[in-house]
């Protein structure tokens, strides 16, 4: 590569590696697969970053090889191109998000005190994993001209809906949730979301200043409590910010 800097090639597959004595074979294995997995974990947060930075129709294979200090070759050794590796982004994230989420909406206890959590969850997040933020919000913008191989997540979306729906209608059956369609009320949540995610992108330094998880709690609760109830709800982590524990963080390349 220009300027001396090596780059890592990929290894081959298990079924092409050199032969070995039967008992050293499932070690070699699975040492292979371990190797596997962390190429392709260093390639899809180069890939978050370049992507969030540039924008997925901007971004190319080679920036993001670069990011990675590996060789193009490589990457096309993991993934098909750059529409699978968009997917491929999208769908780790995904995962880890609905878990957290899935979590939260099943849990006993006050749905109103849930409802704020999940905000709450939502928010630390994306503030977790900066670059994926930048990455949502634009394909947030562009709306249907994402490409085809994001859409699957919407899947995510809908089901991260659907939930936070059914969180809002047991609130309201026990008189916490104020009154409304519950889908909508779920909509406008995730709207107040990625409204404060836009902020803290693009805002500046010091655009939140003085705004943090108790503020968002009283506004969660200001929005969507039933008349006559609590004024606000703390949240019950000691960082509420924080994401559930086996959600898993961003790798060495989010920034």
């Amino acid at each position: 590569m220009p300027g001396g800097r090596r780059t890592r090639d990929a290894k081959l597959p298990a079924d092409r590696a050199a032969p070995t004595s039967s008992g050293a074979a499932p070690r070699r294995i699975a040492l292979q697969a371990k190797r596997h997995d962390l190429s392709r974990t260093q390639l899809l947060d180069a890939a978050e970053v370049v992507f969030g930075d540039k924008g997925v129709h901007d971004a190319t294979i080679k920036e993001i090889a670069e990011l990675a200090e590996y060789s193009v070759g490589s990457v096309y050794s993991y993934f098909s191109g750059k529409d699978d590796l968009i997917a491929a982004v999208m769908a780790r994230r995904g995962v880890e998000m609905m878990a957290g989420i899935e979590q939260i909406t099943a849990g006993d206890g006050s749905p109103l005190q849930r409802l704020v959590e999940l905000a709450c969850f939502e928010v630390g997040f994306f503030a977790s994993r900066p670059a994926f933020a930048r990455l949502y919000l634009r394909t947030a913008a562009v709306g249907p001209l994402v490409p085809d191989s994001m859409r699957a997540t919407r899947g995510d979306v809908e089901r991260a809906m659907s939930l936070t729906a059914g969180l809002m209608a047991r609130g309201q059956r026990c008189g916490e949730i104020a009154a409304g369609p519950p889908l909508v009320l779920a909509r406008v949540l995730s709207g107040m979301v990625t409204a404060y995610q836009t902020v803290a992108s693009g805002g500046g330094p010091g655009a939140l200043d003085g705004f943090g998880a108790d503020q968002l709690a009283v506004l969660v609760v200001r929005a969507f409590g039933a008349p006559g109830g609590p004024a606000s709800i703390r949240t019950d982590r000691s960082d509420p910010w924080s994401v559930p524990a086996h959600v898993n963080e961003g790798g060495p390349h989010a920034r």
